[in-house]
């Protein structure tokens, strides 16, 4: 079964009703509609001066809205600049002593004839030290280990069946 809505002219017109005609009244009568625009009777004739007064108020409206653009973009500018050019002047000035600084610095080395120099605090040269001491007793005690390897080789101990075997356990055993 198919519904279909019943033709427009085949309903009864007493008994249409228009959930919305009050509301619309309502409000017609608090905001009126403008009334359209009436063309003048000599339209036709007029109309290129029309055309012409129209084109010329959108442009004077365009070139107004540019220059106002222009002096708030101006007037941000200016506003933002003095409020932060004292900042901008100190942190140039900063930057330009350090520079200066840094020069004077390679100059003198240069005069001196050293080379390039790093200051190191007293725990990093500790660190240093340490690490240095740890390295060369790593290095002493992998000597005596392959010292200790090498004899084992010549007298041919270093090869036995036990140690083929945990070899053997720790590649194949994944560990």
């Amino acid at each position: 079964m198919e519904i279909k809505p019943t033709p427009q002219d085949s309903r009864p017109a007493g008994l249409e009703f228009d959930l919305t005609k009050r509301v619309r009244e309502s409000i017609q009568a608090r905001q009126p509609l403008t009334p359209k625009a009436e063309a003048s009777a000599d339209a036709g004739a007029n109309s290129g001066a029309e055309a012409d007064a129209v084109a010329k108020a959108r442009e004077q409206y365009r070139e107004q809205r540019r220059e106002r653009v222009h002096n708030a973009r101006l007037h941000y500018t200016a506003n933002q600049n003095e409020q932060h050019a004292a900042e901008v002047r100190a942190a140039r000035d900063e930057y330009r002593a350090g520079l200066e600084k840094r020069k004077q610095n390679v100059a003198d080395a240069k005069a001196q004839g050293g080379t390039d120099k790093i200051e190191i605090s007293g725990k990093l040269a500790k660190l240093a030290s340490d690490i240095e001491a740890l390295a060369r007793t790593g290095d002493t005690e992998r000597a005596a280990r392959i010292e200790a390897l090498r004899e084992q080789y010549l007298e041919g101990r270093l090869d036995g069946e036990a140690r083929i075997a945990r070899s053997a356990e720790k590649l194949l055993g994944g560990e």
